[in-house]
């Protein structure tokens, strides 16, 4: 198992050059990606060893440093990432489709019937590239790789301690002839019960409580078990929608019996990612905007973010050479008013440190 960008290089080579898969062809796959799925993109992973890249709150690869409101995407390190990645590229460790393919595709290559080809890929889940469900079992031969430490000695994961409640979920409008009514309504959502019911559905049909001995994805004794998959096309429960209370308790207390991508993921987030994860006072919260900023930022993200997602991809595939363009890359984002971007996100920070 790979623990720096170094060892991980290796490993890829390994994978190409050393026919893993046994069949005494070179068809090994020793890094693939696809666009749009959740988080399979190859540089999402791999850039956090060179600087923080995290896909959370709307916040794309941005940070606070000293009580700035920074960006990650136009700082040397973020060309040195840029540079790891081309490098792997240019020996054919990553996939050429792993740019234009989306996740079904990725699927179908995670999938290949008889014998596996790809040796890494970058995922939320192994449900992104392998069928977990079923009678599929390629997913039980992969397993997760730590936070690798970069050159500069930097090893961690994005985290976001925002995610214990979102917005948006339930909302009382100004004409409501009783929003008492309808607020203690809601409060009643967070009910564990109730949550239960809303969420699979009847007691004792598409769920129940645990029994003595059933041991939940935490390892612990389990609290509820069910064979209901909210999923499917169903007409028993809302599933996710609306207020609910979804612990981390009452997630990881499920029963599940190995093996289970969901004690799979479990386990592999508490022992390698967990130790890893970043410091809180970098993350940038959750902000509030005027309808002004909001219009605003709304353009200014669109052209950043396409422009950044189209360069990305082009200095790793060595379309655009990374050494002579970086200058005019920085000019172009500038152009596009990055500087106002950031300032609009500085602003709705120092007026919610403001407000505490």
């Amino acid at each position: 198992m790979p623990e720096t960008t170094d060892e991980f290089y290796n490993v890829l080579k390994a994978f190409k050059e050393q026919d893993p898969n046994g069949n005494g062809k070179a068809d090994e796959i020793p890094m693939a990606g696809s666009i749009g799925g959740s988080n399979t993109n190859v540089d999402g992973f791999l850039l956090n060893a060179f600087i923080i890249n995290s896909p959370y709150n709307n916040a794309i690869s941005m940070m606070v440093s000293n009580g700035k409101v920074d960006t990650a995407f136009n700082k040397p390190e973020w060309k040195e990432g840029l540079a790891y990645l081309h490098n792997l590229y240019a020996e054919g460790l990553i996939a050429p489709e792993s740019f234009t393919q989306d996740t079904s595709q990725l699927k179908k290559l995670g999938e290949n019937p008889d014998i596996a080809l790809v040796g890494v890929v970058p995922a939320t889940s192994l449900g992104n590239f392998t069928n977990i469900a079923g009678k599929g079992t390629r997913w039980l031969e992969y397993t997760a790789v730590p936070p690798l430490k970069g050159p500069q000695g930097l090893q961690q994961t994005p985290y976001n301690p925002y995610d214990v409640a979102r917005s948006g979920n339930y909302v009382i409008t100004s004409v409501s002839k009783h929003p008492d009514v309808a607020f203690r309504w809601a409060d009643a959502m967070y009910n564990e019960e109730i949550t239960m019911r809303k969420g699979y559905g009847r007691p004792d049909q598409e769920w129940r409580w645990a029994k003595p001995g059933e041991i939940g994805i935490n390892g612990k004794p389990a609290k509820w078990f069910t064979t209901f998959d909210v999923g499917n096309l169903q007409n028993i429960s809302w599933a996710t929608t609306g207020p609910h209370y979804r612990t981390s308790d009452l997630r990881d207390l499920r029963a599940l019996t190995p093996p289970s991508n969901e004690i799979t993921l479990f386990n592999e987030t508490k022992n390698k990612y967990e130790p890893y994860k970043q410091n809180t006072a970098t993350i940038v919260p959750p902000l509030y905007f005027t309808s002004e900023q909001l219009g605003e930022l709304n353009d200014l993200s669109k052209t950043i973010n396409d422009y950044l997602k189209e360069m990305t991809a082009r200095f790793i595939t060595g379309d655009v050479n990374l050494d002579k363009e970086w200058n005019t890359y920085l000019q172009k984002l500038k152009g596009m008013n990055i500087d106002r971007y950031l300032q609009i996100y500085q602003d709705a920070y120092n007026a919610k440190l403001n407000k505490k």
